[in-house]
């Protein structure tokens, strides 16, 4: 396998790692914890997000970056565009996140949340992060269908 092969599955693996565990989470984290009282929903909420959040940092970097390098490397490939969704989706996510999730998720995160905000302030803002991250979900699994067309035709 020679480096743009490598490069190629590199790509794949991780926008479905991305798309992937993006579903998991909309389809069953989401779903067990709307069920929990509002000191364990704070708990898991906080635990999942901050793991997720480490286990991501490799696989974002991936996403971006190996297809930028493709989309150069490939030189005049009639499909190479289709590289430039990775990193698109990159920037669009990283906006939207840093701009419209960030700023509540650190609200949820604060110890003492529930005392200065209220349950009922907590489980909202649960479900107005699940709905953002829909959004988060459908990018990424686009992003993946895109990365894997773009490694078929190059």
């Amino acid at each position: 396998m020679d480096l743009i092969e490598g490069c190629k599955l590199a790509a794949v693996f991780a926008t479905g790692y991305m798309a992937g565990t993006g579903i998991y989470i909309s389809l069953v984290e989401v779903q067990s914890r709307r069920s929990l009282p509002a000191k364990a929903l704070w708990h898991q909420f906080t635990r999942s997000f901050k793991m997720a959040a480490k286990s991501m940092i490799l696989s974002t970097v991936v996403t971006a970056g190996v297809p930028t390098y493709l989309y150069f490397a490939l030189g005049e490939s009639s499909s190479r565009n289709l590289w430039l969704v990775s990193p698109a989706t990159f920037l669009i996510g990283s906006i939207y996140t840093f701009t419209i999730i960030i700023p509540e998720v650190n609200v949820i995160l604060d110890e003492k949340v529930i005392e200065k905000k209220g349950e009922k302030w907590l489980e909202d803002a649960v479900e107005r992060w699940n709905r953002r991250h829909l959004f988060r979900t459908f990018i990424n699994s686009v992003n993946f269908v895109c990365t894997i067309l773009a490694a078929i035709r190059t």
